[in-house]
This record gives structure tokens, C-alpha cells and sequence, in this order.
């Protein structure tokens, strides 16, 4: 009895920890930091990305349709000329909705390790985080992993 809960109990961990992409664990702890930080932040309030000025239809996972907002620094760097990656600190947001209803937030940070990527559901459930494959496999084809209408 005893070693069937010990297996129960490391089953249910393991399946906890590879819930993350493609069965990768989940940066919780990262995600939730991020999460925090753009809400405190009011990132609603930001730019818009150029094209996105309001909601778009969206062929991408994140949901029918999108709304992506950017900080300041991705504010900026849209003014450089000649620049060939988005500077560190570089942040992207996009509320993904199915029939008008927030389905998922997802974004992406240019970090100086490199890009760290997280999705939350709508309540804040951290979906994926970190530098999950399922996330770099897809942005590793746009410039500097960012699908943009404006290249860096």
C-alpha cells in the first residue's frame, strides 16, 4: 500500500513538472514574476505593435484574435535605423481571444541571456515559461524571433 501512494505521488509530480511545452518544465516561479510585472505596469496602457493598432485576426496559436502591446524600449528601438536585433529589455505582450473572450497572454522579454518566453491563461495559470522549444521552434523563424511588420 505504501509504495503504490509513493508511485502515485511521484506520477502526479513528474506530470506536474513536464506540463510545461512539449513535456518541459515550467519557469513557475519566472512566470509569475512576469505576470506581476506587466500588470503592474498597466501593459494594456502601452504602444500598440505597427499593424495592431486594434484587435487583428491572428493565424497563431495564441488565439482567432490578438491585440500585442510593446514597452518602451520596443517603442524605441522601432525608431533605429539599421538595427539588426531588438535591444535587452525588449518586451512583447499579446492578449489572444477566442469569440471575443481573453483566451491567453502571452509574451516575450529580451533578456541578455536571450529571449524568455511565457503564456498564462486568462486567469494567470502559467502555460508555459522560460525558453520552452514549442515557443523558440516557431519565433526561430522571424528576425531575431520576433514576427513583427517592422523588422528590428
Amino acid at each position: 500500500m505504501h509504495s503504490r501512494s509513493v508511485t502515485l505521488g511521484v506520477a502526479a509530480l513528474l506530470t506536474s513538472w513536464l506540463a510545461g511545452c512539449g513535456g518541459e518544465p515550467i519557469d513557475e516561479a519566472g512566470a509569475k514574476a512576469l505576470w506581476e510585472r506587466i500588470h503592474a505596469e498597466g501593459y494594456q496602457t502601452w504602444a500598440r505593435a505597427p499593424g495592431w493598432e486594434s484587435r487583428q485576426p491572428t493565424v497563431s496559436v495564441h488565439g482567432q484574435t490578438a491585440d500585442i502591446f510593446v514597452n518602451d524600449a520596443v517603442v524605441s528601438a522601432l525608431g533605429a535605423q539599421g538595427q539588426a536585433a531588438w535591444p535587452v529589455n525588449a518586451l512583447f505582450v499579446k492578449d489572444g481571444y477566442e469569440s471575443d473572450a481573453l483566451a491567453v497572454v502571452a509574451a516575450m522579454e529580451k533578456r541578455e541571456s536571450g529571449w524568455y518566453f511565457a503564456e498564462w491563461d486568462s486567469a494567470g495559470k502559467a502555460k508555459f515559461a522560460g525558453s520552452p522549444s514549442v515557443c523558440v521552434d516557431c519565433h526561430q523563424a522571424a528576425p531575431d524571433f520576433v514576427f513583427s511588420t517592422v523588422p528590428p
